[in-house]
């Protein structure tokens, strides 16, 4: 679901618009962009069934947000879990150190529920191992 922050919006949630608001993470975010200057480039929830849902394949945020017309990597992305992140759930794996190698050439990946621009396989397991 997206467009959860914008009042017009027809997934439009108060909660929702008030923790994107919270002091705790704009001033986090104010403090890593090193500007007071910001503005939400979109919201959205993923929801996942633990067991029977599908991966996500790997992506860089950054990578469809440059597609999107945005040249510089001066975003930041708050992510709060609604429950547990476990092996049994699901939980996100981040790839350390790979927002140092820029943006991957992204391509249209539809061989999961969850279709988006991707990471291509061989970059992916070239950075998995670490080179």
């Amino acid at each position: 679901m997206f467009r959860m922050h914008e009042a017009d919006s027809p997934t439009s949630s108060a909660p929702y618009n008030s923790a994107s608001r919270l002091p705790r993470v704009l001033g986090a975010a104010k403090q890593v962009l090193r500007d007071e200057e910001l503005y939400m480039h979109h919201s959205k929830i993923n929801m996942k069934a633990a067991i029977e849902g599908t991966v996500w394949p790997w992506h860089q945020d950054f990578g469809k947000w440059y597609l999107d017309g945005i040249r510089h990597p001066d975003l930041v992305t708050f992510i709060i879990m609604l429950d547990e992140a476990t092996e049994i759930r699901g939980c996100l794996n981040f790839q350390p150190g790979s927002h140092r190698r820029g943006i991957i050439e992204p391509y249209w990946d539809e061989s999961t529920a969850y279709k988006l621009w991707a990471v291509p396989p061989r970059p992916s397991a070239k950075i998995a191992r670490g080179r």
